[in-house]
C-alpha cells in the first residue's frame, strides 16, 4: 500500500501559490486518478441515497449509522460535520461507505452542551474543522488504533480545541459548538473563499503552508472530487489562519517540495478501514497523518506538519 501512496504524492506537480493573508496554498496537479464512481457526503444526502441515525438505544457520542442505499460509493471525508439529532459531530477519518453498506461510524463531539434532539435527519456543517483539531484527532485515532480501540478521538482534547478557539476569537455559543463559533467569524472567513476560483482547474490537493512554512498536505482522488470537497476543506484552513500572527511571507516552493518527501518517507501503517478500503497511518519527526487506500487507487490523504502544531 506504500506504493500507492506514494506514487500518488510523487506523480503530482506543484503549482503556484495563491495567497490571502498568511494563508498560501500550493496547487498539486498531476498523478495517478481513480474517482470515477466517487460520490461525497453532501451529494449524497441531497439525492436522498445516504441516510444517518443515533445508535439504537438513545444514541452514543462517538457514533453514528450510517446506511448508503444509492449505485455509488459514498466518500466521507474526516472532518465532514453531521449537524443535528442529539449533538453536532464530525467523522474521525475518511470513510468509503459501499454501494448498499451500512456501517457504524466513529466521530466526535463538536457541540459539548448539548445531548438533546435538535433536528430530523441529519445535515451536513458545509464546513471542515481547522487544522490544528484536525491535527489533534488525527493523532489521537492513531494512538486509539496502536491500542487496539480503532477509530476513536481523545473527545476531551477535542472539546478544550474548541473553547481555545472560541476563547481566541471571543466568540462565544450557548451549547459549546463549534459551527457557532465558525458562524460569528463567518464575515472574516468569507473572504478567504475567492481562493477557491484561483486554483488550477486540474487540482486535486494542495499544501497549506502559514509562516513561510508548510502546515498541512492534502491530496483526494482525483479533480473531480477535489473541486466539489475543496470549499469546505478551505474553510478549515481559513480558520486557522484566522488564529495566525506569524509571518505573511510566501514560502519558498523548495519547502513544500521538501514536505511531500516528508509525508512518503514517514513510517506508516496499515489498519482495516472502516468501510472499504485500507487506512494508513503516517508518522515521523517531521510529518504525520493518514491515507485512505482502496486497491491501487488513493482515495484521500492527509499530511499535517510534525513536532510543531499546526
Amino acid at each position: 500500500m506504500k506504493d500507492v501512496l506514494s506514487d500518488a504524492l510523487r506523480g503530482v506537480r506543484l503549482g503556484r501559490a495563491v495567497s490571502h493573508g498568511p494563508l498560501h496554498l500550493f496547487p498539486l496537479v498531476g498523478g495517478p486518478v481513480g474517482e470515477g464512481d466517487l460520490v461525497l457526503l453532501d451529494e449524497a444526502l441531497e439525492a436522498g441515497s445516504l441516510a444517518a441515525w443515533e445508535l439504537d438505544g438513545g444514541g452514543s457520542v462517538p457514533e453514528l449509522r450510517v446506511k448508503n442505499s444509492g449505485d455509488f460509493p459514498v466518500l466521507i471525508l474526516e472532518g465532514d460535520e453531521f449537524v443535528g439529532f442529539k449533538q453536532n459531530r464530525v467523522v474521525n477519518s475518511s470513510v468509503l461507505v459501499a454501494v448498499s453498506s451500512e456501517i457504524i461510524l466513529p466521530v466526535s463531539c463538536v457541540e459539548q452542551g448539548r445531548w438533546s434532539r435538535k433536528s430530523r435527519p441529519f445535515s451536513s456543517g458545509g464546513s471542515s474543522p481547522h487544522l490544528s483539531l484536525r491535527k489533534l484527532k488525527s493523532r489521537s485515532v492513531h494512538d486509539s488504533l496502536k491500542s487496539g480501540r480503532g477509530h476513536r478521538s481523545d473527545q476531551s482534547a477535542v472539546w478544550e480545541e474548541i473553547d481555545r478557539i472560541s476563547e481566541r476569537h471571543e466568540v462565544s455559543s450557548p451549547t459549546r459548538s463549534l459551527q457557532d463559533a465558525r458562524t460569528r467569524l463567518s464575515e472574516k472567513l468569507s473572504a478567504y473563499e475567492a481562493l477557491a476560483k484561483e486554483m488550477p482547474k486540474d487540482t486535486r490537493g494542495v499544501i497549506a503552508s502559514l509562516g513561510g512554512r508548510p502546515v498541512s498536505l492534502e491530496v483526494l482522488a482525483g479533480p473531480r472530487v477535489f473541486a466539489k470537497a475543496f470549499g469546505k476543506l478551505l474553510s478549515g484552513y481559513a480558520l486557522e489562519a484566522l488564529g495566525y500572527e506569524g509571518s505573511r511571507a510566501v514560502p519558498d516552493p523548495f519547502t513544500a517540495g521538501d514536505f511531500i518527501e516528508a509525508a512518503i518517507s514517514a513510517k506508516q501503517s496499515e489498519h482495516p478501514a472502516v468501510g472499504s478500503g485500507l487506512d494508513l497511518r503516517l508518522e515521523s519527526e517531521d510529518a504525520s497523518g493518514y491515507a485512505l487506500v482502496e486497491g491501487e487507487r488513493l482515495v484521500h490523504a492527509a499530511v499535517f506538519a510534525g513536532r510543531e502544531a499546526a
